[in-house]
């Protein structure tokens, strides 16, 4: 999987969500047919409420930001 993101660019929870998580989503779910469980570091991208709408949209399992 290649993802073409410019250097210097700021991945916000815009570009998160819309370009990232969903790339690396389709990505889990074929290499791991059976199930995945997401977790995030805490990054402000990824702790944004638009990408914590997604992910849990996305995946069955994942492990929020609060946990």
């Amino acid at each position: 999987m290649t993802l073409s993101i410019p250097d210097r660019a700021k991945v916000n929870a815009k570009r998160y969500a819309k370009t990232l998580l969903s790339r690396l989503t389709e990505e889990r779910k074929s290499l791991l047919p059976s199930g995945f469980i997401s977790q995030q570091d805490g990054a402000p991208a990824q702790a944004a409420q638009l990408a914590q709408d997604r992910i849990a949209t996305d995946c069955s399992k994942f492990i929020g930001k609060d946990e």
